[in-house]
């Protein structure tokens, strides 16, 4: 009962992460694939970029970097969420640490929905199943906090009725029915 507070706190906290547009990411320039493809047409590299760097990613044997999701770019490191894991780089590529640990036990993920770092706390906010876990930039775990989805699900367990739950956590009910639909 003494965590509903907090654990609402996070998940209000992370509506807000999810809303705002990274800083993180400012120096890489998009590429809107869906408008692409219905105007296509053939494009030098040079319309979009000034230069081009390749960069190899020097890791260890043991870690394996496959089908990156995000890469994010914070004072010189770069960070990725890939589909084997996250992990920090130098902006050379030499490999730097795993950031968490996938797993079952505390503090470990399973799958990895999304990460986000926040530049102003110096943190990286991870989107597992039914948590959210917090690292610092080197890696090492902060915090786990339930996914606010969760919460309301474990609410109306409880027996509370979407007006109820909804009342209890200072939300609309649509909020609730759309926690139910996640």
């Amino acid at each position: 009962m003494k965590y509903i507070p907090f654990t609402f706190l996070a998940g209000i906290f992370l509506l807000f992460i999810a809303c705002s547009k990274s800083e993180a990411v400012a120096d890489f320039y998009t590429v809107d694939f869906e408008q692409s493809l219905d105007t296509e047409r053939a494009m030098m590299l040079s319309e979009i970029a000034d230069t081009l760097e390749y960069l190899e990613l020097k890791s260890p044997k043991d870690v394996i970097v496959s089908r990156i999701w995000n890469i994010y770019l914070l004072d010189d490191f770069l960070y990725l969420h890939t589909t084997y894991g996250n992990f920090k780089f130098t902006r050379q590529g030499q490999f730097v640490t795993e950031i968490g640990r996938g797993g079952q036990g505390p503090g470990e993920y399973s799958m990895t929905h999304d990460i986000d770092i926040d530049p102003v706390r110096k943190e990286i906010v991870l989107s597992d199943s039914g948590q959210v876990l917090f690292y610092d930039l080197d890696g090492h775990i902060i915090e786990v906090a339930e996914n606010i989805a969760m919460v309301v699900k474990r609410f109306l367990a409880s027996g509370l009725s979407i007006e109820e739950t909804a009342k209890r956590m200072d939300v609309g009910t649509d909020y609730v029915q759309a926690c139910l639909e996640r």
